[in-house]
């Protein structure tokens, strides 16, 4: 299925989006690392958010751990460590995995690691990504400010090389 790219998203990624929480627990899928056709929870996850205002919504599964969104992977960023859930019932996405070389090269070292609703409310960054969204600053989670409620400088930073990076592969591409 093809679709054009949100018209929100150039003014997002400079303002920040808000998400919100999944209202129910997700059990870890079967094959977590396989998309199929189970759009179901995505879909009422999707239209959930929009009803909340927010972008995005969170999946936490049942001990509260934040797994991914409806549509992306989720960071966050605490003392200048870029943290994410780890692979365990979450889709290995293919910007989550070249984020780690973004962030390599800008010199923000990256950690897998579980993530509580808590520490994600308290975190000093968080961002989205997906190949559709890239770098995605989010500023609310669940109607909390996150830090200052502007984009955060490692977020700033890796979207700055996210860019840098796939237009010198594109231009190396187009050779």
């Amino acid at each position: 299925v093809a679709s054009p790219v949100d018209a929100r998203l150039a003014g997002a990624q400079v303002r920040g989006v808000g998400v919100c929480f999944f209202p129910y627990r997700l059990v870890t899928a079967t094959l977590p690392s396989h998309k199929t056709l189970h759009y179901l929870p995505a879909v009422l996850g999707k239209m959930l958010a929009a009803r909340a205002g927010a972008w995005e919504a969170i999946y936490l599964d049942g001990d509260d751990h934040v797994l991914e969104g409806t549509t992306s992977n989720v960071f966050l960023v605490r003392d200048g460590v870029v943290v994410t859930p780890p692979l365990h019932g979450i889709l290995p996405g293919v910007t989550r995995r070249f984020l780690g070389t973004v962030a390599r090269r800008a010199r923000i070292p990256v950690r897998e690691a579980a993530i509580t609703r808590r520490e994600l409310l308290a975190a000093d960054e968080v961002f989205l990504t997906a190949s559709t969204i890239e770098v995605l600053p989010v500023v609310r989670v669940a109607r909390r400010r996150i830090g200052d409620g502007t984009p955060g400088p490692a977020t700033r930073q890796l979207q700055r090389e996210y860019t840098r990076l796939v237009t010198a592969a594109l231009a190396q591409s187009n050779r």
